[in-house]
């Protein structure tokens, strides 16, 4: 038995950039279009790994909060604890697109 879990908030953050980072047009998710964009990359990039792996079963595992900041690391202090969020980026649309795909 084959199964895939996806790790959802990686496979956001991968799209994000995708879509964000290349092409010179710096994407704020502000509008529909954009927001419709990262979904349908999130559902092609799932699709594709679906059809290639043919799994048993499918799982979806989505962070509700960062447990990082409660990890003490000795050899590095604070690893990924002190992330913050981009402010030009419309985070209520982007973290909506996950609920959409959960329900």
């Amino acid at each position: 038995m084959t199964n895939v879990v996806f790790d959802m908030n990686n496979m956001l953050f991968r799209s994000m950039f995708v879509l964000g980072g290349f092409g010179g047009k710096a994407y704020t998710f502000d509008s529909q279009t954009e927001t419709d964009e990262l979904m349908r990359k999130l559902a092609m990039d799932m699709s594709f790994l679906i059809r290639l792996l043919n799994p048993s079963r499918v799982i979806f595992a989505v962070d509700d909060k960062s447990w990082r900041k409660n990890i003490k690391i000795e050899e590095n202090e604070g690893y990924k604890g002190q992330r913050k969020l981009s402010e030009y980026i419309n985070w209520n649309n982007i973290f909506g697109i996950l609920d959409e795909l959960m329900a």
